[in-house]
């Protein structure tokens, strides 16, 4: 190590630098690999992805529906939901009503996830509130879609079913109303009737008159009656509009933040590959060095008047600077090509993107010094891109990692550097919000550098 750092202060780096640029700006599988492949999943992911970020999307998971029942109840269900957003109910095909058999074509064909069918007599038993069993025919390859489909019929179903329930009970409650205030009416009217009929008994003894009774006042023929309907339709409507609109609800609030507009299919991808292939510069940059120094090229050049310490920073620099090309070209053809939000500060897009291509770089420079051979770094490089990316959330999302998986994150630069850009570009933050993981992305930087200067040998 201290012979790696002894020699003259000096910028006798340059050429070596200059030279390694010129040879991976040439060098057409690098880049394929660092630019086109990069904006090449970025686009597919992208489009495939757009429905399901675009905030103002009708378009959701299509579902065919078969209704087996035809009851005025099971159309009113497959009105429900239509109203769920993120399902797009399917009941026709070419214009004709879709069969039983022709849905199960089509989802055993891979056309949808799953299809759904209302069992005969569903209106029937929903309106005597028995039990009754929707039948779905699923795609098994499909089975994240129709997980997540399946809780939110699921859910339809049951606030359907509550609406018939409600009903019903407030039917029970009004028949009971009924009952018991004709009940004490008629009670009211008999002893009414008996008092005015002893009344009139008494005053024609009196006056020794004959008076005639009138007739009973128990007779309803001619009676007001109450509109018990319209007291079940109100009784109902209530119950069903406090479903539909709890008093009970939830605002968002945010901490220190301003709401911004809910992030496109870009804001989220872009930074997640961006990450992920940066780090791709560590297979080229160990490539180079150990061919390098096998080739014995090392030798000649330490035989001229440079050290070490030079022909090191020589063979990193090209690298970083790749890397930050890489990490413009993608950003910029986010924001260009499909306009693409940089979020409220291009000074902590800079600081972070600085300092995920310092660690992606000096993480290369570790492996060339372990390493003995270029099909070696390959190996190695994959396996520890390939896997760092996967722990580090650019493949899947943290958040649906298990907590031990989410700290496990935490030792890896991709989790710090898409944390980043997810604060920039998704929540809104400024530059002073990412400084945490600046600070850790150069950590992680230079415990690689120490370790490489300490591994590293220039002679075969």
């Amino acid at each position: 190590m201290n012979d790696l750092l002894r020699g003259e202060k000096t910028l006798k780096f340059i050429p070596i630098l200059k030279k390694d640029l010129i040879v991976l700006l040439k060098d057409k599988g690098a880049i394929i690999v660092l630019f086109i492949l990069p904006i090449m999943f970025i686009s597919v992911m992208s489009f495939a992805l757009g429905a399901v970020y675009a905030p103002d999307s009708d378009k959701g998971v299509s579902i065919p529906v078969v209704n087996l029942d035809g009851s005025g109840e099971s159309v009113m269900f497959i009105e429900s939901l239509r109203s769920v957003k993120g399902l797009d109910i399917i009941t026709e095909t070419n214009e004709s009503k879709l069969t039983e058999s022709k849905a199960k074509e089509l989802v055993k064909n891979g056309k949808y996830a799953m299809a759904l069918f209302i069992p005969d007599q569903f209106g029937e038993k929903v309106l005597l509130g028995d039990e009754v069993a929707l039948i779905s025919y699923e795609d098994p390859a499909q089975a994240s879609t129709t997980s997540v489909v399946s809780k939110a019929i699921e859910g339809v179903s049951q606030t359907f079913s509550v609406q018939f329930t409600i009903s019903n009970l407030v039917d029970e409650q009004v028949k009971g109303i009924q009952t018991t205030f004709d009940s004490k009416l008629d009670e009211m009217r008999t002893v009414y009737d008996n008092r005015l009929k002893e009344e009139i008994e008494k005053i024609a003894k009196q006056a020794q008159i004959p008076i005639d009774v009138p007739a009973s006042t128990t007779d309803t023929g001619n009676q007001d009656t109450v509109d018990y309907e319209a007291i079940k339709a109100d009784l109902t409507e209530k119950a069903s509009s406090s479903m539909s609109e709890p008093s009970i609800k939830v605002n968002s609030t945010f901490d220190n933040i301003e709401k911004v507009p809910q992030p496109d299919a870009f804001q989220q991808n872009v930074p997640g590959y961006t990450v992920m292939f940066a780090f791709f510069t560590v297979m080229f940059a160990g490539r180079s060095f150990i061919h390098e120094r096998n080739e014995g090229t090392f030798r000649r050049i330490l035989s001229a008047p440079i050290n070490r310490l030079q022909l090191f920073i020589g063979k990193m620099l090209p690298n970083y600077f790749i890397g930050i090309l890489q990490t413009m070209v993608m950003f910029c053809f986010g924001h260009f090509a499909f306009g693409m939000s940089l979020g409220s500060s291009v000074i902590g897009l800079l600081l972070i993107s600085l300092s995920m291509v310092w660690a992606s770089t000096t993480l290369g420079m570790l492996i060339a010094s372990i390493v003995r051979t270029e099909s070696q770094v390959t190996g190695f490089s994959m396996l520890i891109v390939l896997t760092l990316a996967a722990l580090g959330g650019t493949m899947v999302p943290l958040f649906i990692m298990p907590d031990i998986m989410q700290k496990i994150a935490l030792v890896t630069p991709h989790a710090w550097a898409l944390s980043g850009y997810q604060d920039l570009l998704v929540r809104g933050m400024g530059a002073t919000d990412v400084l945490g993981n600046v600070a850790a992305l150069f950590a992680f930087g230079f415990i690689f550098i120490l370790v490489s200067i300490w591994r590293m040998r220039f002679d075969d």
